[in-house]
Order: structure tokens, then sequence, then C-alpha cells
């Protein structure tokens, strides 16, 4: 499985066939949401869409997370359980847990609201 999952990043990242052939249904951008682990990995658990999109679907997501450099997944870890900004883009493939996959670039925590 996790094999599976590391040709399915490195394809995307690397502008493979599965990336060209894959569905962006959004745009990238910043993603603010709470950061779950759920089993091996992690979930993004927000806004269906970035920020920059003014108009979007008023529903929670739930997108499982794919780091793509070494920044965002060493600080995955630290910000589980609370709420981040992610740099990234959406791709839409469901696999019956999550709305799709969330490859992102950098992870930070978010500031905490005043």
């Amino acid at each position: 499985m996790m094999l599976l999952a590391a040709m399915f990043v490195a394809a995307t990242v690397t502008g493979g066939a599965m990336a060209s052939a894959s569905a962006d249904t959004r745009p990238a951008g910043n993603w603010v949401g709470t950061v779950e682990q759920h089993g091996s990995h992690y979930d993004y658990v927000g806004r269906a869409c970035p920020v920059e999109v003014e108009i979007c679907i008023a529903v929670e997501a739930r997108y499982r997370i794919y780091p793509s450099t070494r920044q965002a997944a060493q600080a995955l870890p630290t910000v589980a359980g609370g709420t981040a900004n992610l740099e990234g883009y959406l791709l839409s493939r469901h696999d019956g847990a999550h709305s799709g996959f969330l490859i992102v670039s950098r992870v930070t925590p978010a500031p905490s609201p005043v």
C-alpha cells in the first residue's frame, strides 16, 4: 500500500502520465483546515476549496494529504490535531474514506484566532 502511495506521489510530482490524466478539480492554492492523523497518513478536514476561491460549496471536505516535499512531510506530525495552512493542489480521486487527494508542498501552523 505504501509503495502504491509513493508511486502515486512520484508520478504526480514529476508530471508523469498519472498526473496528466488526473482531473484537477480546483486550482493550486492555500488550504486552511484541521490536520488529523488517520492510520498511517494524515487528512485535511475543512473547506472544500482553497482560500483564494471566493465561491465554494459549503460542505466540510476530507482529503488525504500527500506531502510532496520534505518540509511538508516533517511538518505534518507537528500540526496534527490542530489547524494548519497547507499549500498545494487537489486531485479529484475518491477512495471511499476521502473526497480527494491534497498534494501539499508546504505546511505551517495556522495562527490562533483572536
